[in-house]
């Protein structure tokens, strides 16, 4: 079966499961940046695995199948979208050396196939930031590195990959430095990722994520500040919010 078909019975599979009530909740919910189908993430998944084993996806040649994500990564629908990152999460990863996952990975973003924040952190938490772990510093500063990019969503995507992933001290100034970038970009997308980032780093080491506030606020905006001291004190929460007001 050539890779064409397979999509296409992956996207008939997926289309005999949708529901016009969810389409219309996620298209809503994404204040229609991104169509859908309307199919749960437990069902897309599901779906995935039976078709990848039925069809003998898993059989095909690892460039084939890496092709095949690629291609699902490229479709218009969210969900279509979806399956390329499960694929890339569940079967291939580990499989694929990462520099050249990262340079497919780079074509995505040049093309614009990653155009909403759903998409761009499923892809970041399901695909970037375990590939991180598995191969550590030389994966984490290529990814840190697209905090240059014009592009917003390779951008974000530099980011956010290390939410879960704090742990690891070594991440830590490289990381500050690509949210340094990001905060001072105007994008809302670009500032909630560092208020996401901040609010995790914050359980780690807490004296960074103060340094940060303290050297960048300005750029700041109330909803990423709140975000960034969610798990401080209702004092200092109150504090830094009363300054970011006097500076506005």
């Amino acid at each position: 079966m050539k890779t064409n078909e397979h999509i296409k019975l992956l996207q008939q599979l997926l289309q005999e499961q949708a529901l016009p009530s969810k389409k219309e909740w996620w298209e809503n919910y994404m204040k229609h940046v991104i169509s859908f189908r309307g199919i749960g993430i437990p069902d897309i998944r599901e779906t995935v695995k039976t078709w990848y084993q039925n069809e003998q996806v898993s059989a095909q040649p690892l460039e084939r199948q890496l092709a095949i994500a690629l291609q699902l990564l490229e479709q218009p629908l969210a969900e279509d979208k979806l399956t390329g990152i499960l694929i890339l999460q569940l079967f291939l990863y580990k499989q694929i050396d990462f520099q050249e996952l990262i340079k497919h990975f780079e074509k995505l973003f040049e093309q614009k196939a990653i155009f909403d924040w759903n998409t761009c952190d499923w892809f970041c938490i399901r695909v970037l930031g375990p590939m991180i772990e598995l191969y550590g510093t030389p994966c984490a500063d290529i990814v840190l590195s697209w905090s240059h990019a014009d592009y917003l969503w390779q951008a974000r995507a530099s980011i956010v990959p290390f939410v879960y992933y704090l742990k690891d001290k070594s991440f830590h100034t490289g990381l500050v430095s690509a949210c340094k970038k990001l905060i001072q970009r105007e994008e809302r997308f670009a500032k909630t990722a560092v208020g996401w980032v901040l609010r995790e780093l914050a359980e780690h080491n807490r004296k960074t994520v103060d340094l940060f506030i303290q050297g960048n606020l300005k750029h700041f905006t109330s909803e990423v500040l709140k975000n960034a001291c969610k798990h401080f004190e209702a004092q200092e929460k109150k504090r830094w919010l009363q300054q970011l007001k006097s500076i506005k």
